[in-house]
């Protein structure tokens, strides 16, 4: 609400129309300790997203980024989920950067299930699981 209420719909026509792509990023700790990683967030400006930024729906923008992902877009939850399951980052720090935890725990769950990273993602590493097996960390 940073522009007068009678200038708001003007604002955000104008906001729809001229974004192309959204993109923010995370340097996370690597499993190892010997450095980061990037955890990256990719919106791109599609018909759908301009309609919900024009029609005062932002809240919506999260799901449309997730069911589109074919498409190059992909939010923070989804690319901790891919982080932790390729092992470059700890349960932990995963977690601790995540937007919604739970959608987190969802995603991760979602994917072992299917059997990416193993049937226990982060086993081989001693790190805490999904399934309360490993060391705890307070989640």
């Amino acid at each position: 609400d940073v522009f007068p209420s009678e200038q708001q719909d003007q604002i955000r026509a104008q906001l729809a129309n001229s974004l192309q792509c959204i993109m923010s990023q995370q340097l996370l700790p690597v499993t190892d300790g010997g450095g980061r990683v990037a955890a990256h967030e990719v919106m791109l400006n599609i018909p759908a997203i301009r309609n919900l930024i024009r029609e005062k729906k932002e809240f919506q923008i999260h799901s449309v980024m997730m069911t589109h992902s074919k498409l190059g877009m992909m939010t923070m939850d989804q690319c901790l989920r891919d982080r932790y399951l390729d092992r470059q980052i700890t349960l932990e720090t995963a977690m601790a950067h995540a937007g919604n935890v739970g959608n987190l725990q969802r995603l991760i769950s979602h994917a072992a299930s299917e059997g990416r990273g193993g049937s226990r993602p982060g086993a081989d590493r001693g790190g805490p699981m999904l399934d309360g097996s490993g060391p705890s960390i307070g989640v």
